[in-house]
């Protein structure tokens, strides 16, 4: 991991110490498909290729001519990327619906990717068990223990999100046995925290590493005044569970912003995006700006230029969108002392 530690210390130099804002990427988060088999409440869809919300829950006949790259073209971009990175996050819509998936990820490894993180919504895995040995960090999307609340949120069966929640275990097995690490990720909801409360609870007791995310919308969180007392106090719970070194997932930085929901300054290419047709993202999902594709520029480093001709540098923002991986390296780089924290 050479390469990130570089572009991480790269970082760290040009915003933290010049207060740049075009800082070097740590590396890339590619959504390699739109398409999703569930219609959760919350899904925003891609928008950026003509799939808003729920939208992406099917996959028309010629979805990858339009919206998707073909197997051939992953593996052109997996080269490009396994240049200038040694990491890769990949992430959908849900990318167990590729039937090309376990290609796709036997290509990353055979190039040398040192990590490969894949999300998933968990429905699917059972299935395709064979991706496992493939993956060295497994992001599992889970927001309740309850098969009847989940099926709503995720707009299906209380079969399906059963299914979900009866696997948690087997794949927690896989953590324990050092064979990948297994992150829950769970959205809370200010309105009612006990669901992730709850799940809290159920993954610390198993030592099953869980990250909890604020429910946004269009970025943002909204807390209304009669709940920012349990919101707050819900942060608060999972500082102290974080300091006394409990399976929790994601920086303190982290947590204190999404529990002051305070402005912070951006840093949106230091995990930069790629749309599922090969496109970047740029700066961010949330200003919806596409730049060119990759493959087209032939390099990480072309494709980054060109954006920056197309569309201009990266400009301070502090219009403070609620996403973990955002908020977390930027503020990592723009404040050196919160290093200093996450090393205690």
């Amino acid at each position: 991991m050479i390469r990130t530690g570089l572009s991480a210390l790269s970082g760290l130099l040009a915003a933290g110490v010049f207060r740049q804002s075009h800082v070097p990427s740590l590396f890339p988060l590619y959504h390699v498909t739109p398409f999703c088999n569930l219609r959760c409440e919350y899904c925003e869809g891609f928008p950026e290729i003509g799939l808003p919300g729920a939208s992406a829950a099917f996959s028309p006949p010629d979805a990858e001519e339009r919206y998707q790259l073909g197997t051939e073209d992953v593996f052109r971009l997996l080269a490009i990327l396994r240049r200038r990175f040694d990491y890769l996050f990949l992430t959908g819509g849900e990318p167990l619906v590729r039937p090309d998936f376990p290609a796709i990820l036997r290509r990353a490894r055979a190039l040398g990717f040192r990590r490969v993180s894949v999300n998933t919504n968990g429905v699917l895995l059972p299935a395709r068990r064979e991706i496992l040995p493939l993956v060295t960090d497994l992001v599992l999307s889970l927001d309740t223990l309850d098969p009847a609340a989940y099926a709503r949120v995720i707009g299906s069966s209380p079969e399906v999100a059963r299914g979900i929640i009866d696997h948690l275990d087997e794949w927690a097995a896989l953590d324990r046995s050092r064979a990948l690490r297994l992150t829950v990720h769970t959205v809370l909801r200010p309105k009612d925290p006990s669901p992730a409360l709850a799940l809290l609870e159920h993954c610390l007791a198993r030592r099953i590493h869980i990250c909890v995310s604020p429910l946004h919308t269009k970025y943002r969180v909204t807390v209304e005044e009669e709940e920012r007392a349990a919101y707050e106090a819900f942060y608060d719970r999972v500082i102290r569970l974080k300091r006394a070194g409990e399976t929790v997932s994601g920086s303190y930085a982290f947590y204190e912003n999404v529990r002051r929901l305070e402005p912070y300054r951006c840093l949106p290419m230091v995990i930069p995006r790629i749309l599922p047709n090969g496109r970047l993202l740029y700066p961010c999902r949330p200003r919806g700006q596409v730049a060119g594709s990759i493959l087209a520029h032939g390099s990480w480093d072309a494709a980054v230029r060109g954006a920056v001709r197309s569309q201009g540098r990266v400009r301070t923002c502090r219009e403070s969108c609620r996403i973990r991986c955002y908020i977390e390296p930027s503020l990592l780089l723009t404040h050196p002392a919160a290093l200093i924290q996450e090393a205690r």
